[in-house]
């Protein structure tokens, strides 16, 4: 209840969940609450704009790559970067979204291409299920939001001697896929 009565016009109280603003308020009056009500407003525009500022600080800094070329990792995985991104690195835990297109390396057979549906794949970084096998997920976490990379994963990373069904075909038993991954968003997973 808003309101609670005591039995014969006792004092009223009123419930709040924000005890700072029921502080100020009775201790300042309605000014005191209006004070608070401005710092909280200010806290949230202030996140606004630092969204949008490292949103535009992501694009600006995102740069094509001329004269790409393949490196190779310890585990045997293979990239080459044709875009880097000017946003922030993939975290453990953070949520991704990803423009990815996969195909068996050597026959070019196509298993997954999200851009032909127009639908982005949105998955945690960190824990690879899917599409996003040990090596998809140790490529993008050296990528930045904004990012484009070729990914070649030898089947001891990817799918091994089980192979897959994806969502535009199958991935056959010992194959290496070749994935083309668009790294459009990074952002820290709601609490």
């Amino acid at each position: 209840p808003a309101i609670n009565e005591k039995k014969g016009g006792g004092a009223r109280r009123a419930d709040s969940t924000d005890a700072v603003a029921t502080f100020l308020t009775r201790r300042f009056g309605i000014a005191g609450g209006l004070a608070w009500l401005g710092v909280l407003t200010f806290g949230v525009v202030s996140e606004q704009l630092k969204t949008r500022r490292e949103v535009r600080e992501a694009r600006e800094n995102t740069k094509d790559v001329a004269n790409a070329k393949e490196v190779t990792t310890a585990s045997g995985l293979r990239y080459t970067d044709l875009r880097v991104g000017g946003g922030e690195m993939p975290r453990n835990g953070y949520l991704l979204a990803a423009n990815i297109a996969a195909t068996i390396d050597g026959t070019g057979d196509v298993v997954l291409d999200t851009r032909k549906t127009n639908r982005q794949v949105i998955f945690t970084f960190g824990k690879p299920q899917g599409p996003f096998t040990a090596g998809v997920m140790e490529a993008v976490g050296g990528m930045r939001q904004g990012g484009r990379r070729i990914v070649v994963v030898p089947a001891a990373l990817g799918f091994g001697d089980e192979g897959a069904r994806l969502q535009d075909g199958t991935v056959p038993a010992g194959a290496t896929v070749r994935y083309d991954v668009e790294l459009t968003r990074v952002s820290v997973p709601p609490s």
